[in-house]
């Protein structure tokens, strides 16, 4: 006969199995899939030009930090999901400082005007993939 703790803690781990969450292939066919949401959803000459803006007052002030803003917090929340569900990955864009990053986008949002800001950052993340961190210790 089992003991109440021991029962409990299968019981437990049994729903924890059930309820977890897994990943999922979130895409077409084709590879593609929506980017949306906030200013993942920008089109590129528009952060074009809230760059232009933001520069224009001076890196680092703070009319340039509120301009960029929700642009870095926007990669800062893809940085956290992309290295809690990439193998090997403790921080995607380890080797790219804020500033590196924003001036990558930038121009590649020049490049590409069809594309959308979100678009824009997967991009970078395939492309700075070798250069991961792959251990946080």
């Amino acid at each position: 006969m089992m003991n109440f703790g021991r029962k409990l803690f299968l019981i437990t781990a049994l729903v924890h199995q059930l309820t977890i969450p897994t990943i999922a292939n979130a895409e077409d066919k084709n590879g593609n899939f929506v980017v949306g949401g906030g200013v993942g959803g920008v089109e590129c000459p528009e952060f074009v030009s809230t760059m232009e803006r933001a520069t224009s007052h001076g890196l680092g002030s703070s009319e340039y930090t509120q301009a960029i803003y929700p642009y870095v917090m926007f990669i800062a929340g893809f940085m956290t999901g992309y290295n809690a569900q990439a193998k090997d990955t403790c921080n995607i864009f380890d080797s790219y400082s804020n500033d590196q990053r924003l001036a990558w986008l930038n121009n590649y949002c020049k490049s590409n005007p069809l594309d959308k800001f979100g678009s824009a950052v997967i991009k970078l993340s395939k492309e700075v993939y070798p250069k991961r961190k792959k251990s946080c210790s």
